[in-house]
């Protein structure tokens, strides 16, 4: 995971650990997410695939197969809407018991074609992505333990 990425993630995490014993922390739960939301829905092509220079050059793609470029898009969409849901479970807005169900579904959905499509272990563009999800799915333990048990 990059550093940026890294920081938001551990800030959204305390935020929702702390949210409902500090005031104010709508605000660490709501910025870091939506950032990273935006990261990940925007800046996905560039987080998951290696790069030849430029991004805005055709040519930088060229050793990224169609199906990689396809899959790290739908990760990043599948990523941006796991962390909205987070965001509207943890503020308690209207409809997030359907968008996490559904993030939930995209994300197992994503995780198996990985697996299938998955040729080594070590390849990096398979294990960067699978690594996102399994910290999603800690994630989502620790805040049904959370919410249900606290």
């Amino acid at each position: 995971m990059k550093r940026f990425e890294l920081f938001l993630l551990i800030v959204f995490c305390v935020g929702i650990f702390l949210f409902k014993s500090i005031n104010f922390s709508f605000i660490s739960v709501f910025i870091p997410g939506f950032i990273l939301s935006i990261y990940y829905f925007g800046f996905s092509i560039l987080i998951f695939n290696t790069l030849d220079g430029s991004f805005l050059k055709s040519n930088s793609y060229r050793k990224n197969s169609r199906v990689q470029i396809l899959l790290s898009i739908i990760s990043g969409v599948c990523f941006s809407i796991y962390i909205m849901s987070l965001i509207f479970v943890t503020l308690a807005w209207p409809g997030s018991l359907f968008m996490w169900v559904f993030a939930i579904v995209l994300l197992f959905a994503l995780a198996i074609i990985l697996t299938r499509k998955k040729r080594k272990i070590t390849e990096g563009f398979y294990s960067s992505i699978l690594n996102r999800i399994q910290f999603g799915i800690l994630l989502l333990v620790a805040i049904i333990l959370l919410k249900y048990l606290w």
